[in-house]
């Protein structure tokens, strides 16, 4: 019994050596966070302050712009209180999106899937803009652009895709886990985007 349970065990021990575990190769990734480093809002602001602009004139979209930069700040202060980081979820989903795809398809993006090349993501801006609903809703925004290589630029908005989740706003701007699932689902959505290219 004892010998058998030994040739048993040699053989599933040697037979997992030939398995080739070796991690795909992928381009060295690079962020840029181009203008301010922080979450944007967009929303309840915006509204009031056209509304007030027939009565206070630029002054009213002044408080409009007001309100929005306060809820914004509210949202980012909670989201790096809960560790979040904008510019490292970029860097880990685009590391794990690249390795799914060229381990499922390395000839799809076949300059992408070399340690030799190289690829920029330029994020344009990041943050939430309220949607229709019930609960005052607000969805991921983000503007992202991809340059592989030496080719050009693509460029990508979430809002366009219509694929954002929602979430009431007095959660996002508690709730900086929250907004940490939201934009990492964003942007992994985004990214599914560019699998068409």
């Amino acid at each position: 019994m004892i010998r058998l349970l030994t040739v048993t065990l040699a053989f599933l021990l040697g037979a997992c050596s030939f398995i080739d575990t070796k991690p795909a190769e992928q381009a060295a990734i690079s962020v840029s966070i181009e203008g301010q480093d922080r979450i944007r809002f967009s929303g309840k602001g915006a509204g009031a302050g056209m509304m007030m602009s027939a009565s206070m004139g630029s002054m009213g979209i002044a408080i409009g712009v007001a309100i929005d930069e306060g809820i914004s700040k509210e949202i980012h202060e909670s989201f790096v209180a809960s560790g979040g980081n904008f510019a490292e979820i970029v860097e880990s989903e685009t590391r794990a999106w690249l390795s799914k795809v060229c381990h499922e398809n390395p000839k799809k993006l076949r300059s992408l899937c070399f340690s030799r090349s190289s690829m920029m993501v330029r994020v344009y801006r990041y943050g939430f803009v309220t949607t229709s609903g019930e609960a005052d809703p607000v969805k991921v925004e983000l503007d992202v652009g991809l340059v592989m290589g030496d080719q050009g630029e693509i460029r990508k908005n979430l809002t366009e895709l219509n694929d954002a989740l929602a979430a009431p706003l007095e959660g996002v701007k508690k709730d900086g886990v929250m907004s940490t699932r939201l934009l990492t689902t964003g942007y992994q959505t985004l990214l599914e985007a560019y699998d068409t290219i």
